[in-house]
């Protein structure tokens, strides 16, 4: 590690001596491209990050001459041959795993480090020398000291300023940041490459892991055919990549790539890699802290922070200020070159777009005017309650109406617990994430219960119900929970079911919805009357596909509906019926088309803010160890997607909620590592 001044992006220098047998690529008089026989690249041999660079192009091709020309006289010179031959790039045709190149032209990005004048000229330069290399391919002349000019001038400056100095922090670096970095920092390279080249750049975030943001970074290679920057080494430093190896087309088979050229600015002296120009596996790119094997850090070393998130801006990350959002920190990130058709395109680098291009909107629902895509979830952040629970657990908030005073429960919480005797407990909490007044009720089910609030005269009512434990498995109702209008009232209906039931309230009357024990899978809704202890006609959805689990009801106040929202029991596919008497139903005009392996949860926001879908659907996946997944519209009968993956694993279904913070939603789940109750915060 090189002393704490001089560390910042690239400053910890991991390189060892360059031997006296190393040698740089040189230029050659033909440009390198697509073999005129395959229509493909050529292949490269992937060397360790650590390792000398492979044998330079002339020299291969003088080898692959010699041995034409000698052919296969002898038995040595046949060893010698398959020897040489090991080091050579095969035709595509002749490889053995038929690799080919993907990405911008090798030789054009010779020749633009070189122009570039690589190394970076100082120590916390390794994004400006990236985007000088990456703007001097695109045939303009820059040099890196224009561009430091530029990034320190006001016409680079973000429409939301640049942090002030502060303790604990070296930068800003340039006048272009929005955070307090030492050098360069996501906004400001976009900035630098969107207004040199004339094309639309974007920060792009990955949540989820360094192997998604990887089969992301893959597509855009071969799709942009230019080179990207990436910040790698948990954010101390930006490479530049400008291929890949693969073994398919990457733009529809991301997963099939091998390797990346990985070119680092800072070698010899501020590097990551031990040469200018490697080829890295992508065993190493995943796995080797230096590339992508941790995400991006802060970099806190002593006292000073050297890459912290955004300090100005709706992206600010303020602790003291109750702001949590972080943008960079904890995810994997690189400058994408957007296509001219991408929604993105009509908006400035100031924004930024994740995994699922998305819009990543500000902390209090900040986006860009004339934006007309899609809306990201992005983490905020995650409160692990402690509570042990069987199942998922039932969270109702006040999407559908808000309560009569501040000091009234927001959110209710009901789980039953992993003891033997699977006890049902209850909570109340007036902000969603933070619970108390527990009432442990001495029932029990095997199965998660639902639960409801609702406002009598101005007196909070906590209403539950639960599959039981008997051996009918009756459906059950608590009126009352708290006995705030005076005893709890309990309810044992003939009906059962083996799933967990739903419960919610519309047109004044309690309504619950449950799966039936029987061989179809019979959905049922029912009404219960104004305090729950009234049963009305038993609906039988009996021309409806079966539900896989418990249904979800749910209130939809703007459009005066109630929501039916199912898996069916075969093809796990999510349905969602609608009814605007309880009795009578219809299906959505655009079903989300997920599946999904847990009863669905959605929710109905009532007034929700300007530019924040109102209409929120969770779900665990189908195929892959039930991750939760969202996704969001402006109404029901439209949800263009994107599906998003939110969380790990979950045990049980997860259910989502809204307790009016503006632009934030909040998923409920349980972990199925932990069997823990977990509340993650996202913004919309």
């Amino acid at each position: 590690m090189e002393h704490p001044e001089r560390l910042g992006h690239g400053e910890h220098a991991h390189t060892t001596d360059a031997s006296a047998d190393r040698t740089e690529p040189q230029p050659e008089p033909e440009v390198e491209g697509k073999t005129p026989e395959t229509g493909e690249f050529p292949l490269r041999l992937a060397t360790n990050p650590r390792s000398s660079v492979v044998q330079p192009r002339r020299k291969q091709a003088y080898l692959a001459r010699r041995w034409l020309a000698m052919g296969l006289a002898t038995l040595a010179l046949l060893a010698l041959a398959i020897g040489v031959m090991a080091r050579l790039p095969l035709p595509v045709s002749a490889a053995h795993l038929a690799n080919a190149r993907y990405g911008s032209n090798y030789q054009q990005m010779v020749n633009a480090v070189k122009a570039a004048q690589w190394p970076q000229q100082k120590s916390n330069w390794c994004g400006v020398a990236s985007i000088t290399a990456i703007i001097r391919y695109e045939g303009i002349g820059v040099t890196q000291g224009s561009m430091s000019s530029f990034l320190d001038s006001s016409a680079a400056v973000s429409t939301w300023g640049t942090p002030s100095n502060a303790p604990g922090y070296y930068g800003p670096g340039f006048a272009a940041d929005i955070s307090r970095d030492f050098g360069t920092d996501p906004r400001s390279l976009a900035e630098g490459l969107a207004s040199q080249t004339g094309h639309p750049y974007h920060q792009f975030i990955d949540e989820i892991s360094a192997y998604d943001a990887t089969l992301h970074l893959a597509v855009d290679i071969a799709r942009s055919q230019q080179p990207i920057t990436v910040f790698v080494d948990h954010a101390l430093h930006s490479i530049v990549i400008s291929g890949e190896e693969a073994t398919a087309n990457p733009i529809t088979d991301p997963a099939s790539v091998t390797s990346f050229e990985v070119w680092d600015p800072g070698y010899p002296n501020n590097g990551i890699q031990n040469a200018q120009e490697v080829n890295v596996s992508l065993h190493d790119w995943l796995t080797e802290s230096i590339y992508w094997g941790e995400p991006y850090s802060a970099n806190t070393i002593g006292s000073i922070t050297f890459d912290p998130n955004p300090a100005v801006g709706p992206y600010t990350n303020d602790p003291s200020q109750d702001e949590y959002f972080s943008l960079w920190v904890g995810h994997y990130v690189y400058i994408r070159p957007d296509a001219t058709t991408d929604p993105s395109a009509s908006v400035g680098p100031d924004w930024a777009f994740d995994q699922y291009d998305a819009l990543i909107g500000g902390e209090h629902g900040e986006a860009p005017s004339g934006y007309h895509g899609q809306y990201a979830f992005a983490p905020v952040g995650t409160v692990t309650t402690g509570i042990t629970s069987i199942d998922g657990p039932a969270f109702w908030t006040s999407a559908a109406y808000l309560p009569p005073r501040p000091s009234a429960p927001y959110a209710a919480l009901a789980w039953t617990d992993a003891t033997r005797s699977h006890t049902i407990h209850v909570m109340l909490s007036l902000d969603g994430l933070h619970y108390n007044s527990e009432k442990t009720l001495s029932e029990s089910s095997l199965i998660r219960p639902a639960i409801v609030v609702a406002w009598v005269n101005g007196t909070t009512v906590v209403t539950i119900a639960w599959t039981g434990g008997n051996s009918a498995h009756n459906l059950n109702v608590l009126y009352d929970v708290y006995g705030a209008l005076g005893s709890p009232h309990k309810l044992i209906l003939p009906q059962s079911s083996l799933n967990p039931p739903s419960l919610t309230i519309f047109q004044g009357k309690y309504f619950i919805g449950w799966t039936a024990a029987d061989n179809h899978h019979t959905l049922h809704v029912m009404s219960l009357g104004a305090n729950a202890t009234t049963p009305g006609a038993d609906i039988a959805l009996t021309s409806d596909p079966g539900a896989g689990n418990g249904p979800t009801l749910q209130l939809d106040n703007p459009d005066h509906m109630l929501l039916l929202v199912w898996q069916q029991s075969g093809s796990q596919y999510v349905t969602i019926l609608k009814s605007s008497n309880g009795t009578t139903w219809q299906g959505s005009a655009n079903p989300p088309g997920q599946r999904s392996f847990q009863t669905p949860h959605t929710i109905v926001i009532n007034g929700a803010p300007a530019n924040m879908p109102g209409y929120y659907l969770t779900w665990t996946s189908s195929s892959d160890n039930h991750t939760v997944y969202a996704m969001n519209s402006f109404g029901l009968n439209g949800w263009p997607g994107p599906a998003e993956q939110l969380t790990g694993y979950a045990l049980g279904g997860p259910e989502i909620g809204y307790v009016g913070h503006h632009y934030q939603v909040i998923i409920a789940w349980t972990d199925a590592r932990t069997s823990q109750i977990t509340f993650s915060v996202y913004q919309v």
